[in-house]
């Protein structure tokens, strides 16, 4: 129907509780009604979504990832195969190759999974291994991949933000879907790189770094495939001393905006993004919950942002001053750790 939208929400729950859901977003009216949820799955704590098709990692101890095939009714499990590696935190699929791609953060290593036409995991193709430490001995005593992304500006490659190791590595893929190593970009020492974003037109990408709680601006050559860093600005307003871990990251559909969470001064902030795609503070917007692990810009007005530590789903919407402001609605769900569009 027009205003709706469909959002798949990964939670920590263990699958006796529906972990992984199905709920009906109106956008016009801020309402979310629940549709459907499945009792197989434990910590689907990040999913992927492809046409009809979701993929989720169950981030535990013995990883493993799913497929399901969701019909507008129900939803099916098509398949689940071990990601050889514990807390699997990050997937992306390739449609090019037919190829899935996740990040073991415990065990510092990526899977590679190639996937059928009928969207079947097929078991794992290459298992690729980081090495390494950096200055935070709490956090950064080994390698931790945290996520992986396709460059959208240089399709046949992928970034991994490794936050044990404070690098980012990038990537070929091969045709097969196999990922073959290019070079290691040297991030600042003790930033702990989790999620990045993309400005497809000037060949950016925005690091948010969780150890750090900053965003640092890559700008990326496509004839030395290299990185260099050009910026760097925090996601916290000055004077905050608290505790903090930067969480999520993403740009807006025009990418004039972008937006970062932060957990523990529970608060999404907003950059703009001026012609060159440099940044400048916006707001710092306070999320209604605590700890936002994840939200989902809707569209250039509206986001949906899931609040782990306070079991709901909170809204906020651009007004006519250019500013997101929280809206008094909100939605009941426990440790939402993931949303996405479907």
């Amino acid at each position: 129907m027009e205003n709706e939208v469909s959002l798949v929400i990964g939670t920590y729950q263990k699958a006796q509780a529906k972990a992984l859901q199905i709920v009906t977003f109106n956008t016009e009216k801020l309402t979310i009604k629940w549709q459907i949820g499945v009792a197989e799955i434990d910590s689907p704590s990040f999913v992927e979504v492809y046409q009809s098709t979701i993929f989720a990692v169950s981030e535990e101890e013995a990883g493993f990832i799913y497929s399901y095939h969701y019909d507008g009714q129900q939803l099916t499990m098509l398949s689940r195969q071990s990601t050889h590696g514990a807390a699997p935190c990050y997937i992306r699929y390739d449609a090019s190759k037919r190829a899935l791609y996740v990040t073991n953060y415990v065990s510092g290593s990526i899977a590679v999974f190639t996937v059928n036409e009928q969207f079947e995991i097929q078991p794992c193709k290459q298992l690729i291994q980081h090495t390494g430490s950096s200055v935070n001995v709490e956090r950064q005593e080994a390698a931790h991949a945290h996520s992986i992304e396709i460059l959208p500006f240089a399709t046949d490659y992928k970034i991994v933000q490794d936050l044990g190791c404070d690098t980012i590595s990038l990537y070929f893929t091969e045709p097969d879907g196999m990922l073959t190593l290019v070079n290691t970009f040297q991030m600042p020492l003790g930033n702990g790189p989790r999620h990045v974003a993309f400005h497809k037109e000037h060949k950016l990408v925005y690091v948010l770094s969780e150890l750090t709680s900053t965003v640092d601006v890559l700008q990326f050559d496509e004839n030395k495939l290299t990185f260099e860093l050009i910026q760097t600005i925090a996601t916290l307003p000055k004077g905050f001393l608290g505790e903090n871990t930067g969480a999520d990251i993403h740009i807006s559909p025009a990418e004039d905006y972008l937006f970062a969470s932060n957990r523990g001064h529970d608060s999404i902030t907003i950059f703009t993004i001026d012609a060159q795609g440099q940044l400048a503070w916006h707001q710092c917007m306070h999320t209604g919950g605590e700890t936002p692990r994840n939200f989902a810009v809707i569209s250039d007005d509206l986001l949906v942002i899931g609040n782990q530590n306070t079991d709901k789903l909170t809204m906020a919407k651009r007004d006519e001053c250019n500013l997101f402001a929280l809206q008094p609605v909100e939605y009941l769900v426990e440790k939402p750790v993931c949303v996405k569009v479907l």
